[in-house]
């Protein structure tokens, strides 16, 4: 049923699925470093990749982070990776949903995750995801 204050349908959005657009490496650690490409994925980009001694960007994840990465397959939804966070980290995640949701989002602003919705298989768009924000700071 859909929240009254925001029209966002709260189900819906937990059933989202996010997808890793990027690769990543895993450290000794375990930890997930995403490499994001210095110069783009154009053509002009990858051959300006191809001068410098390391063509990406590190982005170094922390333990909650890396599980997140790691869940972000495409077929795993939200719903699922908010309960296994908390399996996980216990008290120390809370309030997991608010911190998965600003996680994904500025992923996905930043162009390293997409989110695909179960229901039809499209993008979920922008629009879409600032009410869930709303829903969730209720």
């Amino acid at each position: 049923m859909p929240s009254t204050d925001t029209g966002v349908n709260p189900s819906r959005f937990m059933m989202v699925k996010p997808c890793r657009k990027l690769e990543s490496e895993e450290r000794k650690d375990g930890r997930c470093v995403v490499l994001r490409p210095k110069f783009g994925g154009s053509r002009v980009g990858r051959w300006l990749a191809t001068l410098v001694h390391d063509p990406h960007y590190r982005i170094q994840l922390d333990d909650v982070g890396t599980f997140v990465w790691k869940a972000c397959d495409g077929q795993t939804p939200l719903v699922r990776i908010v309960d296994g966070m908390r399996r996980r980290f216990g008290s120390n995640v809370e309030p997991a949903d608010k911190r998965l949701l600003a996680f994904v989002g500025q992923m996905r602003r930043a162009g390293l995750l997409s989110l695909e919705s179960s229901e039809k298989s499209q993008n979920v768009g922008a629009r879409e995801v600032r009410g869930l924000r709303k829903f969730v700071k209720a």
